[in-house]
């Protein structure tokens, strides 16, 4: 079963090419955008499918069953997409990932924590206790055992997990001599078909009331069951005998079930959560199947769990955009990273999710939901990383001068930033550009400003350091261990903020290096001097200047650069962050930039690949530096990015 979904995922993954022409849109507005796109036909059949992202897989899992596993470090990473993996034009798919996914997969089933049950079907059938074979000393409360083990045969009927339970009212060991022995602390082991399944230590001279108890399984047959007191003195022990106690256990995804029918309505539920789309009965019968032939419950459930999780219909987004359980699938994988919950599914159901659908069900209501969930912050903190190229931050062999508790905080001010935004539909402007600073006590001095008196981030009023582009991520970010790279500040500016190519050094010189004091200065003169540099640095030198008032780190620091070395080719003189700020704000492009990265988010292809007809007039649509940040991911998400013909076969 496995071979065969192990094969299934490669299949999944053959594609061609197709595509088609896209009118203009010139509205965000989802109901303009599905009329100007009528009439326009997808290629479907021929679009590629999007493998979901590491972190995807990895939160779907835990969301699923609980597991916690680390699928985005024990798979192989996606390098041809950009900030954002995943996409089908890049992503990582052959028989190494493969092979890493199985590994996730069985790392997913022994992380799934089992639970009681009381269903009857883990047997052995009741409690039985294993008498002690041995004399009765003259004293009625006190068995004596001459030899240093008795041993018990049980029938198991059928497998499954158990409570060993030893309850000795009193336990005194003596040597041949009538002393007490020297040395370790005697042992009561308990042995099942010759292997040890639990070890308890006799601490004192005398145990009142001691209950040792340990759990193991037990396979069908004639199990024999020794107990076997070390060292090998005569002891005496006053006890009932060995209980042993069926523990009848289920997945925790399944706790609460009492009955079969219960336990048969939550696998149907857990695939097609999985899977993001109703499951036909007989696959549903088929699943079954294997449960009531496993040997017990948690065995036949853990197989189907395997099936479940290697199907391609859960590594991959096969939707076509087309059906309620798309646009579920579509809103779990965009704001949650992960998989639909029953909310999701239940309005999917329904037939809801729509654009202009009212009530609790409609896509509105359903996205500010999803966004007020604690879980919207994993998509908040991806985009930070991605959008602000924040990627050094989460790198402590890239920035080995921040401690990793800084730096992850660092991240976590800049996703709450983003997250702020989104659920209160701020506009473009305020959180590029605003007086709002995220910060916590660990950052505060970082952005000179006074301690929040929070351990989280929190908004904090501050003119001089408002703002993502003021903020000590994307500062820091553009630095080194003591030295900044004003170029690269410039390029990380003009690239993700304003959606401005710069171009590539020639022949790969690397000329963002970075320096310090007068040499960053003089080099910049070089750079745009030289011919075949001034090209770029005549534009990227004055923007990272423009922002030489922060070190490596994000921090103020009093430093001035000549007027002459902030001058835009155009003239535009950009010599303090206040004068930046006004000709980013002046450009008429942080609003369409800003709509691309949410685009190239849900869409999940760069943002230079062809899209459909509305993701292509999303693009061209008119956002601006007041457009909401909710209103731009909620054009990004009903742009039909699931329409999207790939464009390589």
């Amino acid at each position: 079963m496995l071979r065969r979904s192990f094969y299934a995922l490669f299949l999944a993954g053959a594609a061609c090419s197709g595509g088609g022409t896209a009118p203009a849109v010139t509205s965000l507005d989802p109901v303009a955008v599905e009329e100007a796109c009528a009439g326009v036909e997808p290629v479907l059949a021929n679009r590629a499918p999007r493998r979901l992202r590491r972190s995807t897989l990895e939160h779907a899992i835990e969301d699923l069953v609980g597991a916690s596993v680390p699928a985005s470090i024990l798979l192989p990473p996606d390098f041809a997409t950009g900030p954002f993996e995943g996409a089908s034009e890049g992503m990582t798919m052959g028989p190494a990932w493969a092979n890493a996914w199985l590994g996730v997969v069985q790392d997913a089933i022994d992380a799934t924590d089992a639970v009681p049950a009381p269903l009857a079907r883990v047997v052995p059938q009741g409690s039985q206790v294993l008498p002690m074979e041995m004399a009765t000393d003259p004293d009625p409360w006190v068995v004596t055992m001459s030899a240093t083990s008795t041993r018990t045969v049980l029938e198991v009927t059928e497998p499954g997990p158990v409570t060993l339970t030893l309850d000795a009212h009193a336990i005194v060991y003596w040597n041949d001599e009538g002393t007490p022995p020297v040395g370790a602390p005697p042992v009561v082991t308990v042995l099942v078909d010759g292997t040890e399944v639990a070890r308890f230590e006799v601490s004192d001279e005398t145990q009142d009331g001691a209950v040792m108890e340990a759990s193991t399984y037990l396979r069908a047959g004639t199990r024999t069951v020794d107990v076997v007191f070390l060292p090998t003195e005569v002891y005496r022990i006053a006890t009932d005998g060995l209980l042993v106690t069926p523990v009848p256990s289920l997945p925790a995804w399944a706790e609460g079930c009492e009955d079969m029918a219960c336990l048969r309505e939550e696998l149907e539920r857990l695939v097609q959560r999985a899977w993001r789309a109703p499951v036909d009965a007989e696959s549903v019968d088929a699943l079954w199947a294997i449960v009531e032939e496993a040997p017990s419950h948690m065995e036949g459930l853990s197989r189907v769990l395997e099936i479940v999780l290697t199907d391609p219909r859960f590594v991959f987004d096969l939707g076509s955009g087309d059906t309620a359980h798309d646009r579920a699938a579509t809103l779990a994988i965009t704001v949650w990273d992960s998989l639909p919950d029953a909310g999701l599914m239940a309005c999917a159901t329904a037939g809801g999710l729509g654009p202009s659908d009212p009530g609790p069900c409609g896509g509105a209501a359903q996205l500010q939901r999803m966004l007020e969930d604690p879980r919207a912050m994993r998509m908040a903190r991806q985009v930070a990383v991605g959008w602000f190229d924040l990627a050094s931050l989460t790198d402590a062999f890239a920035r080995d001068d921040l401690d990793d508790a800084l730096r992850a905080e660092l991240v976590e001010e800049s996703a709450a930033a983003v997250l702020d935004a989104l659920r209160n539909n701020r506009s473009v402007g305020e959180l590029l550009l605003g007086a709002t600073a995220w910060v916590s006590d660990a950052t505060a001095e970082l952005h000179d400003v006074a301690d929040p008196g929070s351990a989280s981030p929190s908004p904090v009023p501050s003119g001089d350091r408002g703002g993502v582009l003021r903020s000590a991520a994307f500062l820091a970010a553009s630095g080194d261990a003591g030295r900044v790279s004003f170029p690269h500040r410039g390029r990380v500016v003009l690239e993700r903020l304003i959606c401005q190519p710069t171009g590539d050094p020639p022949n790969g010189l690397d000329a963002t290096a970075p320096m310090a004091g007068d040499a960053a200065l003089s080099a910049s003169e070089l750079r745009r001097a030289d011919p075949n540099c001034s090209g770029c640095h005549t534009t990227l030198d004055p923007v990272g200047l423009a922002l030489g008032g922060f070190d490596e780190h994000g921090a103020s620091v009093d430093r001035w650069w000549p007027t002459d070395a902030t001058v835009l080719p155009d003239g535009t003189r950009l010599e303090s962050v206040p004068r930046l700020m006004v000709w980013l704000a002046s450009s008429h492009r942080l609003g369409p930039c800003a709509s691309t990265w949410w685009t190239a988010w849900v869409d999940g292809i760069p943002a230079d690949a062809p899209r459909s007809c509305a993701v292509d007039g999303l693009l061209e649509s008119p956002a601006s530096i007041d457009s909401g940040m909710g209103d731009l991911l909620w054009a990004a998400l009903w742009s039909a990015p699931r329409l999207t013909p790939s464009t390589e076969g």
